[in-house]
C-alpha cells in the first residue's frame, strides 16, 4: 500500500474511533438540555449522535472488508506470480481496481460524515457558550444541529448501496482465489525432471537470448500446466533449464568445430 493511503487509513481509523457521544461539546450540551428538563431535545440528539456513530460504524466495517480484499488479492498467487498467465493477470488487476474505486468511495463518504460531526460539534459548542449569556433562549438554534438528518441519510443510503456490491466483489475474489488455489495444488513435477523434459523438448531449438530462453521456458510451464510454490522455485527451475541448454548448445557447438576441422584435414590431406 503507498505511504499516503497509509497514512489517511490511519487518520480514518482515528476519527472513526472519537465516538460522537463521548465529545465534550456534545455532552455539555446534553447536560443543559438536561438542566432545562428539555426532553424532547435530548432525545433527538440523542438519536442524531447515535446515528452519526451507526453510520461510521458501518464505513470502518466496510474499509475493514475492502482491506482484507487487498490482502486476499494480493496474495492470490502471489508465490505462482512468475508463471501467471495473461488472462489470469487481467482479471487480478481488475478486481485490484475495483477494489481501489470502492475504497475512494468510501473515503469520500468518510470526508461528507466528517463534515457534518463537525459541524454539530461546532454548534453544540456554540450553543453551550450562548446558554450562558441568554440561558434557554439560547435552545432555539438547537434545531440547526438536529435537522442535518437529510445529508447523513444521503450517506446512508450510498453507504447501503456499496455493501451490496461488496458482498458481491468478495465472493467474486474468494472464487478467484480457490480457483487459483486449485491450480497451485497441482502436484508440481520436481526441478530436475522439469528441468530435463524441458530441454529434451528444446533442444531441437537454436539457444536464444536470456529473455527469449525465460519466455520459451514460461509458455511451456503455462501450456503444460505446471505451478510452483514460490517464485524462487520457479527461477530455480528456469535456471536448471537455461543451465542445461547452455550446455548442450556449447557442446553443439564443439562438436561442429570438431566437424570443421575434420573437413579441413581431410582436404589438407
Amino acid at each position: 500500500m503507498k505511504q499516503n493511503e497509509q497514512k489517511e487509513r490511519v487518520k480514518m481509523d482515528e476519527v472513526m474511533n472519537d465516538s460522537l457521544a463521548k465529545d465534550r461539546d456534545i455532552a455539555d450540551l446534553m447536560e443543559l438540555l438536561k438542566k432545562f428538563h428539555d426532553k424532547d431535545g435530548m432525545e433527538k440528539l440523542n438519536r442524531t449522535v447515535e446515528y452519526v456513530d451507526s453510520l461510521e460504524q458501518t464505513l470502518s466495517a466496510m474499509l475493514e472488508q475492502l482491506t482484507d480484499m487487498r490482502v486476499e488479492l494480493k496474495g492470490v498467487r502471489e508465490q505462482n506470480d512468475y508463471l501467471m498467465t495473461r488472462a489470469e493477470r487481467t482479471v487480478k488487476d481488475a478486481l485490484t481496481e475495483q477494489v481501489e474505486k470502492a475504497e475512494a468511495k468510501v473515503q469520500e463518504l468518510h470526508g461528507k460524515l466528517v463534515e457534518i460531526k463537525d459541524f454539530i460539534k461546532q454548534k453544540a459548542h456554540e450553543l453551550v457558550e450562548e446558554a450562558k449569556h441568554r440561558g434557554r433562549k439560547a435552545l432555539k438554534k438547537l434545531s440547526e444541529v438536529l435537522y442535518i438528518r437529510e445529508g447523513l441519510e444521503k450517506i446512508r443510503g450510498q453507504a447501503d448501496q456499496m455493501l451490496g456490491s461488496l458482498d458481491e466483489l468478495s465472493e467474486r475474489i474468494d472464487g478467484y482465489n480457490e480457483q487459483m488455489m486449485m491450480q497451485s495444488d497441482k502436484r508440481a513435477p520436481s526441478e530436475s525432471e522439469v528441468a530435463k523434459s524441458a530441454v529434451d523438448n528444446e533442444n531441437a531449438q537454436p539457444l536464444g537470448t536470456y529473455e527469449e530462453e525465460m519466455q520459451r521456458f514460461t509458455d511451456s510451464c503455462v501450456a503444460e500446466g505446471r505451478g510452483y510454490g514460490s517464485n524462487a522455485e520457479a527461477f530455480e527451475a528456469f535456471k536448471n533449464y537455461y543451465d542445461k541448454r547452455t550446455k548442450v548448445a556449447g557442446q553443439a557447438g564443439e562438436i561442429g568445430r570438431e566437424m570443421m576441422s575434420g573437413n579441413k584435414d581431410s582436404k589438407q590431406r
